[in-house]
């Protein structure tokens, strides 16, 4: 499931649609000479309509603590924005794109600090993989919410009509996202349940005569130390021997419902109380 939003700039008004969005990125600088004009106005906009908000520079070449120090004069930032990091100008880095991040991280410690750029130069340019705390994907050729990309995002911005970019986020819904950028408690995680085991199924006595080679016996053999036999001294192997039918035998005389069966011998209960893996 994602969430909607949009990203705006100087070229867009200061009072945009905020119908049906629940968080807006808006462009505050560029180098260090660069203030977007509407900067303030489209940030109170966001707030106004209670969106999550988000701030982003547009990097130039060069002198990275500059420009973040440019940023941080200009951008309102907030507990519980995000800050945005528009590395798309040709010639650029990784090195550029790292400091830049790193810098903002240790200017904004309680703030998310991600890198927004296209497919082309994440998959042709960058060499790092490095994103401080998420990646904004740009990819106009792919539907919302599967850009062309194996790493994981946590926004995509998929396509651009009427000049407003439009994004989606990997956020079940506007709480969640409020959570992960620190404006909420984030919820505690759920449990994962753990896959119920498979265990083989029965297949009759005919592997377990002394001689006999397979797979099956060797997990046999596995099985007996899980459940404590310390009977081998050397195995187990996929050789069936003696050592695996006193194993047997121990195993059986463990369990009262196996009374009377302690013969090293199998039956369908030794097997199912036994727990034998499926050989790989």
């Amino acid at each position: 499931m994602t969430i909607q939003g949009i990203d705006v700039a100087s070229y867009q008004s200061t009072t945009y649609d905020t119908t049906g969005q629940s968080f807006v990125f808006v462009k505050a600088t560029e180098g260090t000479s660069y203030l977007n004009p509407r900067y303030s106005g489209q940030v109170a906009h966001a707030r106004a309509a209670g969106l999550v908000v988000g701030h982003y520079h547009f990097q130039h070449h060069g002198d990275a603590a500059g420009q973040v120090a440019y940023f941080a004069a200009h951008a309102s930032v907030k507990p519980g924005d995000i800050i945005a990091l528009d590395w798309e100008q040709a010639g650029l880095t990784t090195a550029d794109k790292d400091e830049w991040l790193k810098l903002a991280k240790a200017k904004y410690p309680h703030n998310k600090v991600i890198l927004y750029t296209y497919t082309s130069m994440w998959k042709g340019v960058d060499t790092s993989s490095f994103v401080q705390d998420g990646l904004w994907i740009a990819d106009p050729n792919h539907p919302a919410g599967h850009p062309d990309v194996k790493d994981a995002w946590v926004f995509h911005q998929f396509s651009s009509p009427a000049g407003m970019d439009h994004n989606v986020g990997n956020f079940a819904d506007k709480a969640a996202l409020q959570a992960w950028a620190g404006s909420t408690p984030a919820p505690a995680p759920k449990p994962v349940p753990k896959p119920a085991p498979v265990y083989a199924p029965f297949p009759g006595d005919r592997y377990f005569f002394y001689g006999r080679t397979s797979k099956l016996v060797t997990e046999v053999g596995k099985a007996l130390v899980r459940a404590g036999y310390k009977g081998y001294k050397i195995g187990p192997t996929p050789v069936f021997g003696p050592g695996d039918r006193k194993g047997i035998a121990w195993f059986q005389r463990q369990h009262a419902e196996l009374a009377g069966q302690a013969d090293g011998h199998f039956g369908p209960l030794t097997w199912k109380l036994l727990k034998v893996a499926v050989p790989k």
